[in-house]
């Protein structure tokens, strides 16, 4: 049976070129949704009748790139803030313009859009801001510090966004991911293994999809999560309690199989 939870509300996707990003929005769209998009140049999503689908070239890094796409929408119900920069340096090697831009496309960007959207939302009465953002805001990637330095700054964004805007009657809250598929791609490096074989690290044996990532920012936005406000919803796997490699078969062997036990 099709389900319209978002049918005849308006949903704002920030780093909607992003896997993530995009396949929210499309599933927001499946379920009723009009989208405005941020950080594509052109729609990807087919427009049908009584939906729209409005794009912006630029991510809200600053007040003008947030104000001129929402002047795009009459009214707004729904933001996700999904925006990923990441940049691949040690601390010691990173320079002061790879700081700045990281914190620019992760951290400044997250606090533009959520003002932003705020503003708009608070003048309807009701409505949701997510953030999907990483584990790294709290785990070290070693890969990649200035990215997990940003992330960090979303999670207090998030505790405060929720207790400010709580008082417009919207939610904020945040997604944090772990590895999904293609992420090796951009966080393995010399620096750090945390990302070889980053699917025999996973308790499960396998890396997560932007579809299942996208299935919690749904529920997150939707009236069902109405009573959660600065919660953080953690979509890793098991990825951030469980660092050992690729022993799966063998417990089940040495011990669930064999003996029954907890091994």
């Amino acid at each position: 049976m099709e389900c319209n939870r978002f049918a005849g509300k308006t949903v704002w996707v920030t780093g909607a070129e992003t896997p993530i990003g995009h396949k929210t929005a499309e599933m927001f769209y499946a379920e009723g949704a009009s989208l405005l998009l941020s950080g594509v140049g052109e729609a990807r999503i087919p427009q049908r009748g009584g939906q729209f689908v409005f794009c912006c070239a630029d991510n809200p890094v600053n007040e003008a790139h947030a104000n001129r796409a929402l002047a795009l929408i009459g009214s707004l119900d729904v933001a996700v803030v999904a925006n990923r920069y990441v940049k691949r340096a040690s601390l010691l090697n990173s320079t002061a313009e790879m700081f700045d831009e990281t914190i620019e496309q992760n951290l400044s960007h997250a606090w533009c859009a959520a003002r932003a959207a705020a503003g708009k939302i608070g003048k309807e009465g009701r409505g949701v801001i997510l953030f999907i953002s990483s584990i790294h805001g709290e785990k070290p990637s070693a890969s990649a510090p200035l990215y997990s330095v940003a992330c960090g700054g979303v999670n207090m964004i998030v505790a405060e966004a929720a207790q400010d805007f709580g008082r417009l009657n919207i939610r904020a809250n945040q997604l944090r991911c772990g590895p999904i598929d293609g992420d090796e791609k951009i966080f393995v490096g010399e620096l750090s293994e945390t990302y070889h074989d980053a699917a025999g690290r996973m308790p499960r044996g396998y890396l997560g999809s932007a579809e299942e990532v996208a299935a919690a920012a749904l529920f997150l936005c939707s009236d069902a999560a109405s009573f959660i406000n600065g919660a953080t919803l953690t979509a890793d796997g098991g990825f951030l309690g469980y660092y050992l490699h690729g022993d799966s078969p063998k417990r089940w062997d040495y011990g669930y199989a064999a003996k029954g036990s907890g091994a």
